[in-house]
Protein backbone atom coordinates (compact mmCIF):
# COMPACT_ATOMS: atom_id res chain seq x y z
CA UNK A 1 0.00 0.00 0.00
CA UNK A 2 1.46 3.38 -0.97
CA UNK A 3 1.00 6.72 0.81
CA UNK A 4 -1.83 7.76 -1.51
CA UNK A 5 -3.81 4.68 -0.50
CA UNK A 6 -3.10 5.28 3.18
CA UNK A 7 -4.21 8.92 2.83
CA UNK A 8 -7.42 7.86 1.07
CA UNK A 9 -8.26 5.41 3.86
CA UNK A 10 -7.60 8.04 6.50
CA UNK A 11 -9.74 10.62 4.69
CA UNK A 12 -12.59 8.11 4.47
CA UNK A 13 -12.50 7.68 8.24
CA UNK A 14 -12.10 11.34 9.21
CA UNK A 15 -14.49 12.41 11.98
CA UNK A 16 -16.92 15.28 11.42
CA UNK A 17 -14.73 17.56 13.56
CA UNK A 18 -11.90 17.09 11.09
CA UNK A 19 -9.41 16.49 13.91
CA UNK A 20 -7.99 13.07 14.52
CA UNK A 21 -4.87 11.40 15.83
CA UNK A 22 -2.99 8.86 13.77
CA UNK A 23 -0.70 6.53 15.70
CA UNK A 24 2.18 4.65 14.11
CA UNK A 25 3.57 1.68 15.99
CA UNK A 26 6.40 -0.73 15.39
CA UNK A 27 9.65 -2.08 16.73
CA UNK A 28 12.49 0.19 17.85
CA UNK A 29 14.34 1.60 14.80
CA UNK A 30 11.79 0.12 12.37
CA UNK A 31 11.31 3.38 10.46
CA UNK A 32 8.21 4.73 12.20
CA UNK A 33 9.48 8.31 12.20
CA UNK A 34 10.49 8.14 8.53
CA UNK A 35 7.07 6.74 7.58
CA UNK A 36 5.23 9.29 9.73
CA UNK A 37 7.19 12.19 8.21
CA UNK A 38 6.48 10.97 4.68
CA UNK A 39 2.78 10.53 5.47
CA UNK A 40 2.61 13.98 7.08
CA UNK A 41 4.21 15.54 4.00
CA UNK A 42 1.75 13.71 1.74
CA UNK A 43 -1.28 14.74 3.80
CA UNK A 44 -0.08 18.35 3.98
CA UNK A 45 0.34 18.41 0.19
CA UNK A 46 -3.34 17.43 -0.01
CA UNK A 47 -4.23 20.47 2.13
CA UNK A 48 -4.43 18.86 5.57
CA UNK A 49 -3.03 20.67 8.61
CA UNK A 50 -0.64 18.15 10.11
CA UNK A 51 1.29 18.15 13.38
CA UNK A 52 3.90 15.44 13.79
CA UNK A 53 4.61 14.39 17.37
CA UNK A 54 7.42 12.03 18.30
CA UNK A 55 7.00 10.03 21.49
CA UNK A 56 10.74 10.18 22.24
CA UNK A 57 10.04 13.37 24.18
CA UNK A 58 7.91 11.32 26.56
CA UNK A 59 10.62 8.84 27.54
CA UNK A 60 11.60 8.98 31.19
CA UNK A 61 15.14 10.35 31.69
CA UNK A 62 17.87 7.70 31.92
CA UNK A 63 18.32 8.40 35.64
CA UNK A 64 14.64 7.60 36.24
CA UNK A 65 14.85 4.47 34.08
CA UNK A 66 17.89 3.33 36.09
CA UNK A 67 16.03 4.05 39.33
CA UNK A 68 13.13 1.90 38.08
CA UNK A 69 15.65 -0.74 36.94
CA UNK A 70 14.30 -0.62 33.38
CA UNK A 71 17.10 1.21 31.56
CA UNK A 72 17.47 -1.89 29.38
CA UNK A 73 13.82 -1.39 28.30
CA UNK A 74 14.28 2.15 26.97
CA UNK A 75 11.94 2.63 24.04
CA UNK A 76 9.53 -0.04 25.25
CA UNK A 77 6.15 0.82 26.83
CA UNK A 78 7.28 0.86 30.49
CA UNK A 79 9.91 3.53 29.72
CA UNK A 80 7.38 6.21 28.70
CA UNK A 81 5.62 8.79 30.84
CA UNK A 82 2.12 7.65 29.88
CA UNK A 83 0.45 10.32 32.03
CA UNK A 84 2.22 13.15 30.19
CA UNK A 85 1.63 11.56 26.79
CA UNK A 86 -2.07 11.04 27.51
CA UNK A 87 -2.42 14.66 28.68
CA UNK A 88 -0.70 15.96 25.55
CA UNK A 89 -2.89 13.90 23.24
CA UNK A 90 -6.00 15.01 25.10
CA UNK A 91 -4.87 18.56 24.47
CA UNK A 92 -5.01 17.90 20.74
CA UNK A 93 -8.74 17.44 21.12
CA UNK A 94 -9.36 20.36 23.45
CA UNK A 95 -7.01 23.08 22.29
CA UNK A 96 -3.40 24.21 22.18
CA UNK A 97 -0.89 21.70 23.47
CA UNK A 98 2.82 21.95 24.18
CA UNK A 99 4.91 18.91 23.37
CA UNK A 100 8.39 18.25 24.73
CA UNK A 101 11.26 19.26 22.48
CA UNK A 102 13.36 16.45 21.08
CA UNK A 103 17.12 17.05 21.35
CA UNK A 104 18.83 16.76 17.97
Amino acid sequence: MDLSQVAERLAARAPASGTYIIGVTGAVAAGKSVFAAALAKHLAADGARVELVCTDGFLFPNARLAELEILNQKGFPPSYDHTALRAALEGVRTGPTLFPAIPT
